[in-house]
């Protein structure tokens, strides 16, 4: 499954980012690294689109469909619900 980490630079985040490489998904990595750091981003090895505030929201949004690919997101909530 695609997964969009939103802040998968940071602690929480990255640890996030491993463990759902380890199961088998996908993640794609969001940050704008206003309190990440890049090297999660080159030591786990995943797509990751980073925002600097600069960047328009509709840039950003095109980089992460670029990023993620035709297959798109999978969209499941919590508790196995889509949303």
């Amino acid at each position: 499954m695609n997964v969009l980490v939103a802040g998968g630079a940071g602690y929480i985040g990255s640890h996030t980012v491993k463990r759902l490489k380890e199961a088998g998904h996908s993640p794609v990595i969001f940050d704008n690294l206003s309190r990440g750091h890049r090297e999660p981003i080159d030591i786990l090895k995943v797509p990751a689109v980073v925002a600097d505030n600069r960047m328009a929201d509709l840039a950003a949004a095109r980089a992460t469909v670029e990023v993620v690919g035709p297959g798109g997101l999978d969209r499941e909530g919590a508790g196995g619900q889509r949303g």
